[in-house]
């Protein structure tokens, strides 16, 4: 295993080719359960956390509500900006850290689907930093929404290897569970299908903080936040079986 990730391996490990990964990212899906966990009213302000390359955001632009996407990596941004003009859709966009959104009381709800937002600082309170810039962000009674790691499952079963795909890229992704510290350890590289020449051939580092039940209700509170809710992939409100990968946790401001 490589050495630990730096505490902003978030905004340089990714090889270029790694945003062929993102346009494959089921946004239209990833919404459709967003809503049918949330069941909002319609049209309200939706803010797009670690939104990529815009697949979400697009799909919340189509369904009539008010979205705005951020991100801390200016090449997924502008990935985003492109695939909006092709569809004739104008999302806002915001590029910076989610620990210093800046927005006070500007949306009904934050979504932070995929990898998301949360876990990848290198400490607690740098995560908490991004848990309370969420309650600034929302209106009072808005509603985050967090797809994070099962930490029942990680503890469990984390594959020592395994790997993201879409039709035109992979990566390969190396880990291991590191339980004194609470994260997952690893290493990325991408790879093009079409140019494997183009691979990374230096892996870069990666970390993720899983936090359980019980400490993340902590985190969520300390923010300003409420636990409203944890959820499975079916959208069913009910606790985590050990072999769910991930949970759909609601916070309420």
């Amino acid at each position: 295993m490589s050495a630990a990730a730096p505490a902003d391996w978030y905004r340089t490990s990714f090889a270029e080719n790694h945003a062929a990964l993102y346009r494959a990212e089921d946004g239209p899906g990833q919404v459709a359960l967003a809503m049918e966990i949330l069941r909002p009213a319609g049209g309200e302000r939706v803010l797009d956390l670690a939104c990529g390359t815009g697949g979400r955001l697009l799909e919340l632009c189509r369904r009539g509500f008010d979205a705005v996407g951020s991100d801390v990596r200016q090449g997924l941004l502008e990935a985003a900006l492109g695939e909006s003009e092709i569809a004739g859709l104008e999302p806002w966009f915001i590029e910076g850290d989610p620990r210093e959104l800046g927005a006070v009381e500007d949306f009904d709800i934050v979504l932070s689907l995929g990898a998301g937002a949360f876990g990848h600082c290198g400490s607690d309170e740098e995560d908490l930093r991004a848990f309370e810039a969420v309650a600034a962000a929302l209106r009072p009674g808005g509603r985050l929404l967090a797809q994070l790691p099962n930490r029942l499952n990680v503890e469990a079963a984390l594959p020592d290897r395994t790997w993201i795909e879409s039709d035109g890229a992979r990566d390969t992704i190396e880990q291991r569970w590191d339980g004194n510290a609470g994260r997952i350890q690893g290493t990325r590289a991408s790879v093009l299908l079409d140019d494997p020449d183009l691979e990374d051939t230096a892996p870069s580092p990666f970390q993720r903080r899983v936090y359980s039940l019980e400490e993340l209700e902590t985190m969520l509170e300390r923010a300003g936040l409420t636990l409203a809710g944890i959820y499975n992939e079916a959208g069913a409100n009910r606790p985590p079986l050990v072999e769910q990968w991930e949970v759909y946790v609601v916070a309420r401001k």
